[in-house]
């Protein structure tokens, strides 16, 4: 019984460290973020439906950031640090009404994912933005 008391709390660490998004990494060098059109593969583990435009989010080193939804397009600023923060509080949308209303929830889910996103991650091929459990992953 003392045995399982004392491997509780190890197990409950590794539990918690496997389902951790990954830890930020600091911008440039061969990590770098900017100048890709990177696209959206999931919000909090769901996928967009394949036969739609890529939902896409693009960088610039003036902490500007472009933003394609399925129906429109947008522009913010964005702030990130070397401590992993980010911050993109408003953006700007054109208004074309979308046909189909999943694509109108979709992109209401991706920018108000995006305006809430407080935190970053990113490796060679991925970027990862995201405010507690609600992670946005993106190729």
């Amino acid at each position: 019984m003392k045995r399982l008391f004392f491997l509780l709390p190890i197990l409950g660490t590794l539990f918690l460290i496997a389902c951790k998004p990954p830890e930020p990494l600091p911008v440039g060098g061969e990590l770098n973020l900017l100048h890709k059109e990177w696209t959206l593969v999931a919000i909090g583990g769901d996928t967009p439906p394949s036969d739609w435009e890529a939902l896409t989010l693009t960088l610039t080193d003036r902490l500007d950031a472009k933003i394609l939804s399925s129906c429109n397009l947008g522009s913010a600023q964005y702030d990130v640090t070397t401590d992993g923060d980010f911050s993109m509080p408003l953006i700007a949308m054109t208004k074309r009404a979308c046909l189909l209303d999943e694509r109108s929830d979709w992109e209401t889910r991706y920018i108000e994912a995006l305006s809430n996103a407080d935190r970053f991650g990113v490796d060679s091929e991925n970027l990862y933005l995201w405010r507690g459990p609600n992670l946005m992953h993106f190729q």
